[in-house]
């Protein structure tokens, strides 16, 4: 962060900053996949900077393995499973030791009543960030609470907010749509949340990214229109699923339909033309 900040001034530790983030949101180990104009708007940064940034942040070893072309890139947020394991360990002898002072002060139970302290009075913790139970740690509710019902609401919107604005992002990008004068709307954000919940981030994500490399959707088709707005996209399940499985092949095929009906329209044409003249 000192580096990047005696190099670029506030534009480096706020590009590394949005990549945590980003990686966080992504949830692959500390892998983040993105473009350089996402990144160049989430920090209010230029694009060309925000290229600088990445480059010298590999080299000082604050990314590894940054690779990308074409104003893309995939890089791993340096020391990323090292500081969760840290973190992890953190959660746990704080969950021991609650564990302990929470049986120490337990008052005694009464031998007469045959009630008895079981395994039924603790529960695994689970943390919200993996979503999977620590093995062998056990805490009581009671002594060591967790996150509320409110708490973990808010935070599973927060993350759900997150995902969206990144597959809208995507979107703009992919489509070349201007970010300025394109608007995250309630309809857009309510089929973005349906795609989230029904197909996950990977799949939206390559949805979008490839309805924006099909030059017929952008418009070059014989009707002059663009069919690649985020409905076009993610409206159904059937449209997720075929722009995510998406090929250059597949696509060709449309375009070669297009391009029939043109041939077909422009023969037409011609043929009414010679009629007329030979009337």
């Amino acid at each position: 962060m000192v580096e990047l900040g005696e190099e670029f001034g506030s534009d480096g530790p706020a590009v590394l900053d949005w990549l945590s983030c980003e990686a966080k949101a992504q949830n692959d180990g500390g892998w983040v996949k993105g473009g350089h104009k996402s990144v160049a708007r989430g920090c209010f940064v230029d694009v060309v900077t925000v290229g600088h940034v990445l480059s010298h942040a590999s080299q000082i070893g604050a990314l590894d393995e940054l690779s990308g072309e074409n104003g893309r890139f995939s890089c791993r947020i340096s020391g990323w499973q090292a500081d969760h394991e840290r973190g992890r360990a953190a959660v746990r002898k704080a969950e021991e030791r609650a564990r302990r002072e929470g049986l120490s002060s337990a008052p005694e139970p009464d031998p007469g009543d045959g009630q008895a302290v079981t395994d039924g009075d603790l529960s695994q913790v689970v943390t919200p960030s993996h979503g999977k139970s620590l093995k062998g740690e056990h805490s009581i509710k009671k002594a060591s609470p967790s996150l509320s019902p409110s708490q973990l609401d808010d935070a599973q919107s927060k993350l759900q907010a997150a995902q969206v604005r990144r597959v809208f992002d995507e979107w703009v990008q992919a489509t070349e749509r201007n970010p300025a004068r394109t608007k995250l709307t309630p309809d857009r954000c309510r089929r973005i949340e349906k795609a989230l919940a029904s197909h996950g981030l990977a799949d939206c994500l390559a949805a979008v990214g490839h309805i924006g490399q099909d030059s017929w959707a952008r418009g070059q088709n014989d009707r002059g229109r663009r069919f690649d707005d985020i409905e076009h996209a993610l409206g159904k399940a059937e449209r997720i699923e075929r722009w995510r499985d998406w090929t250059t092949r597949s696509i060709s095929v449309a375009d070669q339909r297009g391009e029939r009906r043109s041939r077909r329209g422009a023969a037409l044409q011609n043929l009414m033309a010679n009629t007329e003249a030979a009337v």
